[in-house]
């Protein structure tokens, strides 16, 4: 099974997984702004993100193309 994620723009871009071209078109879920590219991820990624709508914030970081991102700024699906 893959699993998949998007990651808040800002957070994205600060942290060098995307470009600035493509932080200029962000994907919007809920009320924030995240990533338009989606990340393929493991499933332990999987299990630190977010799911759905709510934010987790339990302090774990989720592994995106090696790079740490916190979990409260990742939607995975």
């Amino acid at each position: 099974m893959k699993y998949y994620a998007r990651v808040e723009n800002k957070i994205a871009y600060k942290l060098g997984l995307i470009t600035a071209e493509k932080a200029m078109n962000p994907a919007h879920i809920s009320s924030k702004k995240y990533t338009n590219e989606i990340f393929e991820i493991d499933r332990k990624s999987y299990e630190n993100g977010s799911h759905g709508y709510g934010l987790n914030n339990n302090g774990k970081k989720v592994n995106i193309n090696g790079v740490l991102v916190p979990d409260k700024y990742v939607f995975v699906f």
